[in-house]
């Protein structure tokens, strides 16, 4: 796998609708957009995105555990939904 270097911030509203969410989420992807500040808090990349798959990276520490020393579900939840969403759209 490519390493890129990866920046966060925000996409226009502008920008965002002169793509499809597939050209977006491969945007993020391959890093010529930034990630949002949510996926620097976690930790999680999008490192591949293709008509109906994306793929992510995300390596939990403890900060990602719950009481019991498993990864809380709430982080599995925020994958699932965040970094493949504007797909939907």
């Amino acid at each position: 796998m490519k390493h890129v270097t990866r920046t966060y911030g925000t996409v226009s509203p502008e920008q965002q609708k002169a793509m499809s969410g597939l050209e977006f989420v491969k945007g993020l992807a391959s890093a010529t957009l930034p990630l949002n500040t949510f996926a620097e808090t976690l930790g999680y990349d999008v490192v591949e995105a293709e008509t109906g798959r994306v793929a992510i990276t995300l390596h939990p520490t403890g900060a990602h555990l719950n009481p019991w020393g498993t990864v809380h579900g709430g982080l599995t939840a925020t994958l699932l939904h965040g970094p493949g969403h504007p797909i939907d759209a």
